[in-house]
């Protein structure tokens, strides 16, 4: 180190992704600062941050511009670096750095590159130009990514990246990548329970009980899960040459289920509980929500009215087996009805993979027609005809699809309405109950019935009103 001896320095650290490589910089800067009598007295360090501009977007970098702020407010004292590239690597962020650095008197020394004097000439240009054969690197580094890319996706390649859940990376396989037994069957089955209108809970529950993780190793949550299921190298599109996890036409059902808006009426945590929010309060119309009464909160479960959960006076309160064993009985007793085939069946069974098979392949002919018209091989006035057709098309679908959807869930309970109640899970069930019926809670009458002794639950099923809506 050269030059008028500084004592005090700055330490500005930065990694584009994750942390590795910072304890390096720190280590080795601070050891070259403190060998020529300096000391570190404070320390900034971005970390997944670029200093990269792209598209001319000055990246953000909080610590960066903390530092700079530090700088203008205390003048001489010294900025540490690795080297020039950790501060900068791009125009706005240089030309910054150097002014307040030449106003205030602020060297620069980088442990690999020496230090930079900002109030000379000389000094303002050996800095500028070791930062521009960083941002060099970078530019040609980016082409070199891309072409690479460009040329993998043409033959089918996997385009790199953390392994996707599904597959082992082979870069000797035709797509780069080979199936993992395990991982590929369950995303296989998650298909098939979404498509069952099981929750992205359960099979979250499913796939962290078979001890399987995501490929960050982290347990599985409803969000990863839908990503998972959503991805479209799930069907291997052309031109992938990597094995497929489910076909085309799978993923596109799948697809179109977890975008439906009917899907999550509630947002939150999953359902604990059969009624939660889909009982209504007589007096608010509010959805009641389980919770519990008796010593400490510990005592039996009860369906509330939501008021009476916010701190105000409940409107209803109702023990919550007692609820849920009435409801299901009706059920299940509405499936055993004469009018219960020609009602709820529909063929729907049938029909709704065709329907959706079709809007996928509306939707891909949209994409076409889109691409079409980019590339100015279709007109304003053509494409604007033909997207129409489309959007008419596209709406006659998903009336059909919720039609068929709603008879979908209902259909099987036909068959044998007990066994199927007992087969589905708790969401299933749920949706089974959201289609059929709107349940009312009323006031109880008071007073309790003939027979009944002290620690029963007094249920009054004439306070329960539900309305069919099949």
């Amino acid at each position: 180190m050269t030059g008028k001896i500084i004592i005090e320095w700055v330490l500005y650290l930065r990694k584009s992704k994750g942390r590795a490589g910072i304890s390096r910089q720190r280590t080795t800067t601070t050891a070259h600062i403190e060998a020529a009598g300096g000391r570190i007295v404070a320390e900034f360090a971005d970390t997944d941050a670029t200093a990269f501009a792209k598209d001319g977007q000055r990246p953000p970098r909080p610590r960066f511009d903390a530092m700079l702020a530090m700088l203008r407010a205390n003048p001489g004292v010294g900025v540490a670096a690795w080297h020039a590239d950790r501060l900068t690597r791009n125009d706005e962020d240089r030309a910054e750095l150097a002014r307040i650095c030449r106003a205030g008197g602020h060297p620069i020394e980088t442990r690999s590159g020496g230090r930079y004097d900002l109030s000379t000439a000389n000094g303002r240009k050996r800095f500028r130009d070791d930062a521009s054969d960083a941002e060099y690197e970078v530019d040609h580094m980016t082409e070199r990514i891309l072409a690479m890319k460009a040329e993998h996706a043409a033959e089918g390649r996997w385009l790199g990246g953390r392994r996707p859940f599904g597959w082992l990376i082979d870069k000797d396989a035709p797509g780069g990548l080979v199936l993992e037994p395990a991982e590929a069957a369950a995303v296989a089955q998650g298909d098939a329970d979404v498509l069952d209108r099981k929750t992205l809970y359960a099979v979250a529950r499913t796939w962290n009980a078979a001890g399987l993780t995501t490929s960050a190793g982290k347990p599985w949550r409803a969000t990863e899960v839908r990503r998972v299921l959503l991805r479209e190298m799930n069907a291997a599109p052309p031109p992938a040459k990597w094995p497929a996890l489910v076909d085309a036409g799978t993923h596109r059902m799948v697809a179109a289920v977890l975008a439906d808006p009917r899907r999550k009426t509630t947002p939150g945590p999953e359902r604990r509980h059969l009624l939660s929010g889909l009982v209504l309060c007589s007096a608010c119309g509010r959805g009641m929500m389980c919770s519990s009464v008796g010593p400490a909160r510990g005592g039996r479960p009860v369906y509330r009215c939501r008021a009476g959960l916010q701190g105000e006076a409940g409107h209803v309160i109702r023990d919550a087996a007692a609820l849920d064993a009435y409801v299901t009985m009706v059920v299940i007793e509405r499936f055993h009805m004469p009018d219960a085939r020609t009602l709820l069946l529909k063929q729907a069974e049938s029909a709704l993979p065709r329907l959706r098979e079709e809007r996928g392949q509306l939707e891909d002919a949209m994409k076409a027609s889109n691409d079409l018209r980019r590339r100015g091989l279709l007109t304003p006035a053509e494409f604007a005809d033909e997207r129409t057709g489309h959007q008419e098309q596209l709406a006659r679908l998903d009336g059909q699809i919720a039609d068929a959807e709603r008879a979908d869930v209902l259909a099987p309970m036909v068959r044998d309405p007990a066994a199927v109640w007992k087969s589905r899970d708790l969401g299933q069930r749920r949706a089974i109950i959201a289609e059929l019926m709107t349940i009312t809670v009323h006031p109880q009458k008071k007073g309790r019935p003939a027979g009944w002794q002290p620690g029963q639950p007094y249920f009054d099923p004439d306070s329960v009103a539900i309305e069919r809506k099949r």
